[in-house]
């Protein structure tokens, strides 16, 4: 496909945003006797929900099917219908019209009322739908191109993700709430499960919040619609907090290409940069307090990550150390044992069992002189030291409410330079160069690259 077919696909007017569908004849498939009725479908941006109307009592003819004495709980002919139970994919069905023109998919059964009347007796079963699937005028045909469809953003760019052509567009323009914002991005051929999430991140980074997924189109070489799927992602992020500005402090001109592909091969090398930056999108709560916990958990997952793929978590191997610690305790402790309780002498133990792992304050070291992100001056180690008081105490012990104005403004001034931080270790790890808002002056600041080495993007192979 062209680029300029993929553009215009990219732009054109998403038509459908929340199918609806109102006493269709349909059947409910997954169950041993399929469920027939006329079904509704209803959605909106948050979710989507169907409602099954059968009148032929499929339910006392589903029961007679049973071995004799076999007991159901509530849901038992969908699903083992209890609290707190994850539903498994084999509990999930899916509904189809008789006439074939969508179905919904990832169908779960939530519960269900009967209706007893004079002249109509029928019960009403009622599911949470994943996914409606509308078919076009082109279904069936081979997939050329590939729109999904977001809210929570409103800008254009464009570029490659891990070699394959991207336009984003926006489909609204200076909308009054975030909710209301929408952008497509299309691309060539379809995106698998990684690469999908990777533009999920991308998007939701620079927009500077989390965005929301709504649908998918699938066309064909000459532009034709061939299905939309219609699905719900995670919701939009609490608040907004964008490092890049339109007109001030743009993404650099390969920003799209280097961020999307690098956080792309981050991924598939199950590096968690996916949690980081939803750390990141949590910060934005309006509470200083726990958002500076947020910031120092992206910044502690990055380094323990890094230090797993390529630091160093003993300084010597641990088989010799356990070895000589077992022999070596008891001679060279058993003064000390003879003169402490119970309780000291298992800290002890633990102590010196574990005496030879790295220290989280090295390993973090490490990672920052690795991607030579410096951390010296006074200040940026005043704010790396919040960590400790948080991950010790829960919180910060000086209340924001009991900080005189000077403070107030100090520990703002910290909690902008973790940020700072964490978006540095982002710009490092996915090679990005350019302009950026820094948090702490609120002035445009400059990242530059940084060699990252290629055992970070290895692709690691499960023990068989």
């Amino acid at each position: 496909m062209e680029p300029r077919a993929l553009a215009a696909i990219a732009g054109q007017p998403f038509l459908t945003p929340n199918p609806t569908y109102d006493s269709v004849a349909a059947q409910y498939i997954g169950t041993p006797l399929p469920l027939l009725g006329l079904v509704t479908i209803t959605s909106d941006e948050e979710s989507i929900y169907a409602s099954l109307d059968n009148a032929d009592g499929w339910e006392q003819r589903s029961l007679q099917l049973l071995p004799q004495g076999a007991a159901l709980g509530f849901g038992g002919l969908f699903r083992n219908a209890v609290g707190g139970q994850l539903v498994q994919e084999h509990e999930r069905g899916r509904i189809v019209p008789e006439d074939g023109t969508w179905s919904a998919e990832q169908a779960t059964f939530y519960g269900q009322t009967s209706r007893m009347g004079r002249t109509e007796n029928y019960n009403t079963y009622r599911f949470k739908v994943g996914e409606i699937v509308v078919h076009g005028p082109a279904f069936g045909e081979a997939v050329a191109a590939t729109r999904d469809i977001y809210a929570g953003a409103e800008w254009s760019a464009g570029g490659e993700l891990e070699g394959s052509l991207f336009f984003v567009s926006h489909l609204s323009s200076e909308a009054k709430r975030r909710e209301d914002e929408r952008i497509a991005v299309a691309y060539i051929g379809e995106l698998d499960h990684t690469a999908s999430e990777a533009m999920w991140l991308l998007l939701s980074f620079v927009a500077g919040n989390r965005v929301h997924a709504l649908a998918r189109e699938r066309y064909t070489a000459a532009g034709a619609l061939i299905d939309v799927t219609h699905h719900r992602g995670t919701g939009i992020g609490a608040g907004r907090d964008a490092p890049f500005r339109p007109f001030y402090s743009n993404v650099a001109p390969d920003g799209f290409t280097v961020m999307g592909t690098n956080i792309a091969r981050l991924l598939r090398a199950k590096f968690p940069i996916d949690i980081v930056f939803e750390h990141l999108h949590m910060a934005t709560s309006g509470n200083i307090d726990v958002d500076a916990q947020h910031f120092i958990l992206a910044i502690h997952c990055a380094f323990e990550a890094w230090n797993r793929k390529l630091g160093l978590l003993e300084w010597v191997d641990d088989d010799c150390w356990g070895w000589f610690i077992g022999k070596a305790r008891r001679h060279l402790l058993s003064l000390i044992y003879e003169t402490i309780g119970p309780e000291m002498k298992a800290n002890v133990a633990s102590a010196l069992r574990h005496a030879n792992r790295t220290t989280t304050a090295w390993r973090q070291s490490e990672f920052f002189r690795a991607l030579q992100i410096n951390t010296s001056a006074p200040d940026a180690q005043r704010a790396l030291d919040a960590r400790d008081e948080i991950l010790h105490n829960g919180c910060f012990l000086e209340r924001w409410e009991d900080l005189t104005p000077e403070k107030r403004q100090e520990r703002f001034s910290d909690v902008q330079r973790l940020r700072k931080i964490v978006l540095t270790i982002i710009f490092r790890l996915t090679s990005y160069e350019g302009q950026f808002i820094d948090p702490v002056t609120y002035q445009n600041g400059n990242i530059t690259r940084v060699p990252l080495p290629e055992a970070l993007f290895k692709v690691s192979v499960p023990a068989p």
